[in-house]
């Protein structure tokens, strides 16, 4: 098996997507009600988000401290087939020109690889066909690379992915086919020494799904997924965490979670549990959640003021800040910043 292997590598934290700015004006909003003793509090930032704000994807480097995204399309819908950088010391966006770039695509994922200090990006679609392929994108050289992996899974989008830091390997959740037909509910993994993947195959898996929500807990070593509603129906709500050593997924309910589709789910390593941030099934509103794996436990942070509804959206911890960066997203062209500090 694949995940077999240990490696002494940092910790990343990711996205589904990012990194965030420095205060430069802001409209500042924080909550009144203490919740697993945060605070939360977010900001609305003067600072303009590159054009590529609706279903791109970004990682964070931790090596040099860029945030790097691609694809995705601007606030028109109009394709965007571009590499940008945020320097959070500069704070602005730069268009990053390569001489060699993957296909333009949405739906995406990407995420930094410690031991190459290289982000890793797969599959996602240009509407005409799904990919699986392979690239990296090298902060150093300023050039992406296709990778020649073998055992590829089948093309597909709304995926998610995750670097496994224990055991130095990526692990593949879900997506969809191009089409819009049957989506997927395998585990794979990917051995960036071997450049082979593997599909795990455990013997219980989350169900079939899409707009995939990974995050990894270096803690407990596991990757964790938040599993919304599907079609409507708040059966599918859950927590899933895998265990890469043993090949299984186990299931957690709580009786109180969020029943967004269209979220983010992120690690934060302050408190240790997971961020969740996405919209309402019961009405257009967006809301902001923690779960506590040990008590198995969510906490919704309330806040007089959260940024409007939206959809396909980014965000991602920036580890240095100590703050989670929300970027754009259908039908917005903004960015704002979400600080979670100790309730006092």
């Amino acid at each position: 098996m694949l995940f077999c292997k240990f490696a002494n590598f940092s910790i990343v934290f990711l996205i589904c997507l990012f990194s965030a700015f420095s205060c430069s004006s802001a409209d500042q909003v924080q909550n009144d009600t203490t919740l697993t003793g945060k605070n939360a509090a977010w900001e609305k930032f003067s600072v303009p988000p590159p054009p590529i704000i609706v279903e791109f994807s970004m990682a964070y480097d931790t090596h040099s401290h860029l945030l790097i995204a691609f694809g995705g399309r601007d606030q028109n819908f109009a394709e965007v087939p571009e590499t940008w950088i945020f320097n959070h010391q500069e704070n602005s966006w730069q268009q990053q020109p390569t001489a060699t770039m993957p296909p333009w695509r949405v739906n995406h994922t990407m995420v930094y690889h410690p031991g190459t200090q290289k982000v890793l990006l797969f599959g996602g679609s240009d509407f005409q066909q799904a990919f699986n392929d392979l690239w990296e994108y090298d902060p150093a050289e300023k050039n992406w690379q296709m990778i020649a992996a073998s055992n590829s899974p089948e093309a597909r989008h709304m995926h998610g992915m995750i670097y496994d830091s224990a055991r130095d390997i990526f692990i593949v959740f879900g997506g969809r086919r191009n089409d819009g037909g049957a989506a997927f509910n395998e585990t794979w993994a990917f051995d960036y020494d071997t450049k082979q993947w593997e599909n795990l195959s455990p013997s219980v898996s989350p169900p079939v799904q899409d707009h995939i929500n990974l995050a990894y807990h270096p803690l407990r070593e596991k990757t964790f997924l938040f599993s919304g509603p599907i079609n409507e129906q708040r059966s599918t709500i859950a927590i899933w965490s895998f265990d890469a050593e043993k090949n299984q997924w186990q299931q957690h309910h709580s009786p109180l979670s969020p029943t967004s589709d269209h979220s983010s789910f992120i690690y934060h390593p302050g408190s240790e549990s997971f961020l969740l941030f996405g919209n309402s099934s019961e009405g257009n509103e967006m809301e902001t959640w923690l779960y506590d794996d040990g008590g198995e436990s969510w906490t919704q942070l309330s806040a007089p003021e959260t940024p409007n509804y939206r959809e396909h959206f980014g965000m991602i911890y920036h580890p240095v800040l100590d703050t989670f960066l929300l970027i754009g997203g259908f039908p917005n062209n903004d960015s704002w910043r979400l600080i979670l500090s100790e309730n006092h």
